[in-house]
C-alpha cells in the first residue's frame, strides 16, 4: 500500500493580485498541504502592490515554505514555464492567485493520483462560481479546442487547479520556447501525448475574495488560438515520435 504523500512544489501564478494575495497566503497556511509540499509564488511583473504584499506577509511569517519569484510580465504561460523550470520534486501542483481554489484540495487530488497510478489529476469546477457569460466562454472555448485538438481529455480545461509528476512538464521549454499564453490550458492532452494518465476529480471553486478575473472573451481570443496551433504542433510531435 502506497503512502498518501509524495513531495511536490506548488506552482501559484501572481499578476496584479495585491488585494487578494494575503488572503491566498493565509489561505496557503492554514490549508493544510500535503507532506513534502513547498509552494512557489510566481509574480509576473505585477504593476500594483503584490510583490511588495508578499515580501510583508513573509517577513510575518518566516517559517513559511513559500518562496517567490519576480520577472518581467510575460503571461501565464511564461510564468508556468520558469517555474517548472525550477521544479526539482517529483510532482507539480498549480493553483491560481485568486483566492478561487482551496489548497485543501492539493491533499485529494495526491491521494487520487497515487491510487489510480495517474501522471496528472485535473479539477473540475463542479459547482462554478463565475458569471454566465464567463461559463460561456468556456463551452466555446472547449467545442473549438476540440475542433483543432481532436479530443479534449479533461471537461474542465480551464480549471485553475492541477496536480503532474514534474518530468512531464520539464522540457517544455525547449518543445514549446515562446508560449502564446494560453498553452497551459492543454496540458492535459500533452500529458497524454507523452503516455501519461490523466484523470479528472471534483474541486471546491469558491467566489472572488477580491481583485477582478484577467481572462475575458476580448484578451482569449487571439491568444487562444495561437495556443492551440501551438499545442497542435507540440502534440503532433510527440504523437510521431518514433
Amino acid at each position: 500500500m502506497k503512502a498518501m504523500h509524495a513531495d511536490m512544489t506548488i506552482l501559484i501564478p501572481l499578476w496584479n493580485e495585491a488585494d487578494v494575495v494575503a488572503f491566498l497566503l493565509d489561505d496557503l497556511q492554514a490549508g493544510g498541504l500535503p507532506e513534502n509540499t513547498s509552494v512557489l509564488l510566481l509574480n509576473d511583473g505585477s504593476t500594483d502592490e503584490t510583490a511588495a504584499n508578499v515580501a510583508e506577509w513573509k517577513n510575518r511569517h518566516p517559517a513559511a515554505r513559500i518562496r517567490s519569484m519576480d520577472f518581467p510580465h510575460g503571461g501565464k504561460d511564461a510564468a508556468l514555464w520558469q517555474g517548472f523550470e525550477q521544479v526539482a520534486s517529483e510532482w507539480v501542483g498549480m493553483m491560481d492567485g485568486d483566492g478561487q481554489y482551496c489548497p485543501a484540495d492539493f491533499g485529494r487530488l495526491m491521494q487520487r493520483a497515487l491510487e489510480t497510478g495517474a501522471d496528472a489529476v485535473w479539477g473540475i469546477r463542479t459547482a462554478r462560481h463565475d458569471y454566465g457569460w464567463r461559463l460561456w466562454i468556456s463551452k466555446i472555448g472547449r467545442r473549438v479546442k476540440h475542433l483543432f485538438l481532436g479530443h479534449c481529455c479533461v471537461s474542465d480545461t480551464g480549471c485553475g487547479i492541477w496536480i503532474a509528476r514534474a518530468g512531464h512538464l520539464r522540457d517544455l521549454r525547449r518543445l514549446c520556447p515562446a508560449p502564446a499564453g494560453q498553452v497551459h490550458c492543454h496540458l492535459p492532452e500533452y500529458v497524454q501525448a507523452r503516455g501519461g494518465a490523466v484523470v479528472e476529480m471534483g474541486i471546491t471553486h469558491r467566489a472572488r475574495h477580491a481583485g477582478r478575473a484577467k481572462f475575458g472573451a476580448l484578451n482569449r481570443i487571439l491568444p487562444g488560438l495561437r495556443s492551440l496551433f501551438q499545442a497542435r504542433r507540440l502534440i503532433q510531435g510527440l504523437t510521431k515520435s518514433p
